[in-house]
């Protein structure tokens, strides 16, 4: 496994990203299939018909992917747990939002999202622990 990832990683240092115009009901599709499986969330997807925007689409899938494949982990075993992904035209500019009813994290941990010494933790992510936490969430 150490040897792909090595591998991967010397690939991605010269990588050159593709930017074009890819249409945003696309990019749901590609997330509506890759998370068909995950039948105890209910997905949303919110887009105006037509919108584009300018991306690396496999860069911009990655991220994507990523943050709902978080959002999943934490919702889990949450009756009823949804991901909500919306994108708009914002002062001429594509916005993509995710949002969830998770339990989010608290002010502290958010705080510490903003901080250059913060611990980074492959596992949990930015040194935030794994855990549920009866605190006010925020959006992404």
């Amino acid at each position: 496994m150490e040897s792909i990832l090595l591998w991967s990683k010397s690939q991605m240092e010269q990588f050159e990203p593709v930017i074009r115009q890819v249409h945003v009901e696309t990019l749901f599709d590609y997330m509506k299939r890759l998370f068909a499986s995950t039948t105890q969330i209910e997905f949303i997807y919110d887009a105006p018909e037509g919108l584009m925007v300018l991306t690396d689409e496999n860069y911009l899938r990655t991220i994507m992917q990523n943050l709902t494949s978080n959002a999943v982990k934490v919702l889990a075993n949450q009756p009823g747990g949804y991901i909500h992904w919306l994108a708009r035209c914002d002062q001429g500019e594509v916005v993509l939002v995710i949002r969830d009813n998770g339990p989010g994290i608290s002010d502290g941990q958010l705080r510490a999202l903003y901080q250059q010494d913060a611990v980074i933790n492959g596992k949990t992510g930015l040194g935030l622990p794994s855990k549920n936490l009866d605190q006010p969430k925020s959006s992404i």
